[in-house]
């Protein structure tokens, strides 16, 4: 260490230590399950917003973690505890796919 606190530049590792090397970073995916009143993770069945969002964040009053919620990316929307039609959840979510219905392109 040098007088200023600050680590001297050479005793720094230069190297990828090797717990760290080869080690693969997997994306945590989920569905968007749309309720009557409520929009839920699939990954982690907790409350998340509808609009607005790519990835589950916690809402106000869940979880007082600020950031919280399982972080996972939102892939495709699905009915949460009733028959919603793959039309509703395109018009509410239109930059997600309706899950087990293929994605076609706007003609």
């Amino acid at each position: 260490m040098r007088e200023s606190g600050t680590p001297d530049p050479a005793a720094l590792p230069t190297e990828l230590d090797d717990a760290t090397v080869g080690v693969a970073v997997t994306e945590v995916t989920a569905t968007l399950l749309v309720g009557d009143f409520t929009t839920v993770c699939s990954n982690c069945k907790k409350p998340t917003l509808l609009h607005g969002v790519n990835r589950h964040t916690d809402i106000s009053g869940w979880d007082s973690k600020p950031g919280g919620g399982c972080g996972a990316r939102f892939v495709n929307t699905d009915a949460l505890d009733r028959p919603i039609s793959a039309a509703r959840l395109k018009e509410l979510r239109p930059d997600l796919p309706v899950r087990g219905i293929p994605d076609t392109p706007d003609s």
